[in-house]
């Protein structure tokens, strides 16, 4: 994935119904079932927490998606078949939230950090 490919699903997020209606007051941060984030994820995800929180947002952890209750806003953090660095955001398919699904540690926290610089530069997040 290029730079201008990840920019065009960046945007494309921007533009999904009820991610910004529904991330008013609190939001979801989980794993996949049987992913277990290495330590740089383990970061981008409390950076994107604390960009979260800073603005007025509540944030609670599950272990896994499937623990959430179904109408949380939900962070969904995940791996994806890809080459290193990759990364894919999109939207959840039945629940309010986004999936940063990625190919490696590294995808996931350029992922994690573009949501937390997208929560900081917001003028509504």
């Amino acid at each position: 994935m290029n730079r201008r490919q990840f920019v065009q699903i960046i945007g494309a997020t921007a533009a999904t119904p009820n991610i910004h209606a529904a991330a008013a007051t609190s939001v979801g941060i989980a794993t996949g079932k049987g992913y277990s984030p290495q330590p740089p994820v383990v970061w981008a995800m409390q950076q994107l927490e604390n960009s979260l929180t800073s603005r007025g947002i509540s944030v609670r952890r599950y272990d896994s998606g499937a623990s959430a209750p179904p109408d949380q806003f939900l962070i969904l953090v995940d791996r994806l078949t890809g080459t290193p660095e990759s990364v894919r955001i999109a939207p959840l398919g039945k629940r309010p939230g986004i999936a940063v699904l990625a190919g490696d540690a590294r995808g996931a926290c350029y992922g994690l950090l573009e949501l937390a610089d997208r929560v900081q530069n917001a003028t509504d997040p």
